[in-house]
């Protein structure tokens, strides 16, 4: 219902623009999606790891199941950001070469979101989420710098100072 009250108000080339975002974004949501599917197992077997001997590690239902959709929504989130900075860089607002002058802030920033986002407090997981979202975040950065050398040929660069 959301689509179909923006989109009257849309353009056709900010409508194409519009589903090329959301044609990219929701495959991007799916992987991170499957990406928590792979790796919660490995990060609850490593949490369980610390279950001293003799002990019995039970989980109610509810709990593994608020913990397994915070993980997968997490991902999806995660795998999400790399769209955001190619909107921004699409829209005008940062360019490729302002991306990549903040790389430090970047993987930092991807790594305490990591840090913070994923449930379980083990690095293993952080690790596995923050990897392929540098991936994907460098690869967005590349798109911009390619986004930004096709606006200078065509002469129509944004002022990104204002």
């Amino acid at each position: 219902q959301l689509w179909r009250f923006v989109t009257p108000g849309l353009h056709k080339n900010e409508r194409r623009t519009a589903y090329f975002f959301v044609g990219f974004g929701f495959p991007l949501f799916l992987a991170g999606i499957a990406m928590a599917y792979v790796v919660l197992p490995k990060g609850l077997d490593l949490l369980f790891g610390f279950t001293p001997e003799n002990v019995g590690n039970y989980v109610e239902v509810s709990k593994y199941l608020t913990f397994f959709l915070r993980t997968a929504l997490v991902f999806g989130l995660g795998f999400l950001l790399p769209l955001v900075l190619v909107a921004l860089n699409v829209v005008g607002i940062l360019s490729g070469k302002r991306l990549l002058s903040w790389w430090r802030g970047i993987i930092f920033g991807v790594f305490l979101f990591a840090a913070v986002a994923t449930p379980s407090g083990d690095p293993i997981t952080m690790f596995v989420l923050a990897l392929p979202m540098l991936i994907l975040v460098g690869s967005a950065i590349g798109f911009s710098f390619l986004n930004d050398r096709r606006r200078a040929r065509r002469g129509s660069e944004p002022d990104y100072d204002t």
